[in-house]
């Protein structure tokens, strides 16, 4: 799929979860221009700071539904950001394969937006994926510097990409 942050503007982009991922996610495609349907299994979040999360995207245009997904609110999507918590055996994702809307993380999307020449260092597991970020980028740090962003380098920890 070939994507562009232009290729963006006025399109429906569905993002699954408001959690840490949905919000940045959601933030994102506002800026790109998108129109953003965010969809939560939960109910409208009872926690303040998720409330407030909820209540900034809103004020800005996303359009909400909490509860559970529908087909009515998800059909038309260009496609789909997911929450890293969804199974891969979810009622969710079959629906989605149903319409025919393609579904992937944040990190894809970033990488799929990533300028050209460009390179992504990933560290995954279960065990050891910050002291190994912060390595990493202390060897990183030592021959190349970037001057765009902070997250760069190992200050991304807990953070997505876009």
């Amino acid at each position: 799929m070939e994507i562009s942050v232009n290729s963006l503007k006025n399109e429906k982009i569905l993002v699954l979860g408001l959690s840490t991922t949905g919000f940045a996610a959601a933030k994102f495609l506002l800026r790109a221009g998108a129109d953003c349907f965010l969809s939560d299994s939960k109910e409208y979040p009872k926690d303040p700071v998720e409330a407030q999360k909820a209540e900034i995207l809103k004020n800005n245009g996303v359009k909400f539904e909490f509860g559970g997904h529908t087909e009515d609110f998800i059909k038309g999507s260009k496609f789909c950001i997911l929450s890293p918590s969804i199974p891969p055996e979810s009622d969710i994702l079959a629906l989605l394969d149903k319409l025919n809307i393609p579904y992937f993380s944040d990190l894809e999307l970033s990488y799929l937006l990533k300028p050209e020449n460009t390179e992504i260092v990933t560290i995954t597991g279960t065990n050891g994926k910050t002291t190994t970020t912060m390595l990493t980028s202390h060897i990183l740090g030592q021959k190349f510097f970037c001057s765009s962003c902070r997250k760069c380098w190992g200050f991304s920890v807990g953070l997505s990409l876009l």
